[in-house]
């Protein structure tokens, strides 16, 4: 119902001043028995009678792809999350999900990303056993959502404290801020291959502040500022970020000044959740090892993706 009609109302609003002649319209003008010039001018609650009337199969093959799907899991807390999900236009469903153990998980990460030889962006050889994962049913919308305490595969997750967090965000004034931390020297090849990246274009400026060897202390000091994006590159474990004086937990700060982030280090799950609990609107985060050339290359495409334009998470 959320198709067709948001479908229809954007055909029949194609009628007014500044409206644009849709594809989609001048393909269903002599299909449907519709008169959208005459249904533009009618009431509300006319309209949507007048869509709901039409068989969503003459329609079905003129959809767009849609923006979202969400899989909602049964937990009396996840209600909360509904009327963000709405205001998102998002396909709401229940779950109908494969729940994966986390040998299997692991063993995948293994063989996919840590090869012989490979230096990982971890401190320790195994990903976390920990979690409950869970893999939603495929759907043909560009992203999909998890609701839930499990850690979703192949999907994204949402959390109520993320949308709350981001009605305390507004609009930044002036140029986009990002912060770029590496921690660790044999990874300086990802931070020169941003640095030329961030900031190229002038109709899209950016203020890029970069950060090296941070210790725990600085590290914290630099987190509750506010920013824009956050780039990490290092080592991480669920227990936290590998600091010249040692690992850094997030789950002990009370607040952080940042936005999004990319934690672009290993198991770097746990403590991307914890800056989602501490004030950030959500971020990109891994759940096993991965090699350090192939971090590289990724950190390389999401500053390419930022600087063209494209949001580092939903709005």
């Amino acid at each position: 119902m959320l198709k067709q009609v948001m479908f229809l109302d954007c055909l029949t609003r194609t009628d007014g001043g500044d409206g644009i002649r849709l594809h989609e319209r001048r393909s269903l003008d002599s299909v449907l028995d519709i008169q959208f010039n005459k249904l533009y001018r009618q009431s509300l609650p006319a309209q949507l009678e007048a869509y709901l009337s039409i068989p969503f199969s003459d329609i079905e093959s003129h959809l767009p792809e849609w923006k979202m799907t969400t899989h909602v899991s049964s937990s009396p807390e996840n209600i909360e999350t509904i009327p963000f999900l709405v205001n998102d236009l998002a396909v709401i469903r229940t779950p109908c999900c494969e729940r994966v153990q986390p040998q299997a998980v692991q063993a995948d990460a293994i063989t996919e990303f840590v090869r012989a030889g490979a230096m990982t962006r971890s401190t320790t050889a195994h990903t976390s056993l920990d979690r409950e994962y869970i893999q939603p049913e495929e759907s043909d919308s560009l992203e999909q959502v998890w609701v839930g305490e499990e850690t979703p595969l192949g999907a994204s997750k949402a959390t109520t404290t993320a949308f709350r967090n981001r009605l305390q965000r507004s609009p930044t004034d002036g140029n986009i801020t990002i912060t770029v931390i590496c921690n660790e020297p044999e990874m300086a090849d990802e931070r020169d291959a941003i640095d030329a990246v961030y900031g190229s274009r002038d109709e899209l400026p950016f203020d890029v502040r970069t950060h090296e060897g941070l210790t725990t202390d600085e590290l914290a000091s630099v987190l509750m500022k506010p920013a824009d994006f956050l780039h990490y590159i290092g080592h991480i474990d669920p227990e936290g970020f590998r600091c010249p004086d040692g690992l850094f937990d997030m789950r002990t700060l009370d607040m952080v000044g940042v936005d999004a982030f990319f934690l672009n280090a290993c198991q770097s799950y746990e403590q991307g959740m914890a800056l989602i609990d501490n004030g950030a609107i959500g971020g990109i985060v891994t759940l096993g090892n991965v090699i350090n050339t192939g971090a590289v290359t990724i950190g390389r495409t999401m500053a390419r993706l930022l600087n063209r334009g494209f949001p580092s998470v939903r709005q």
